[in-house]
């Protein structure tokens, strides 16, 4: 028996590489948060899926955020 595959879904992310008047919560932070626990998950997700809104408003300098943010999964 094989075992089973394991992955991780993030959406809706709305991070913003800038001070964002329309987010209501620390996105980035949240984010942060949730990078460090699924660095804790074992045995680490084969792939992961990004869904929704990555960014709040789809701007390159947030993309680029992400993008090193996420590096690390």
């Amino acid at each position: 028996m094989t075992a089973p595959t394991t992955f991780l879904h993030l959406t809706d992310l709305h991070v913003s590489a800038s001070a964002d008047p329309g987010l209501v919560s620390d996105t980035t932070a949240t984010l942060e948060t949730v990078i460090e626990m699924v660095g804790a998950i074992e045995p680490r997700p084969a792939f992961a899926v990004l869904s929704g809104d990555l960014t709040n408003r789809g701007d390159e300098e947030s993309y680029r955020m992400l993008r090193g943010m996420l590096a690390g999964i």
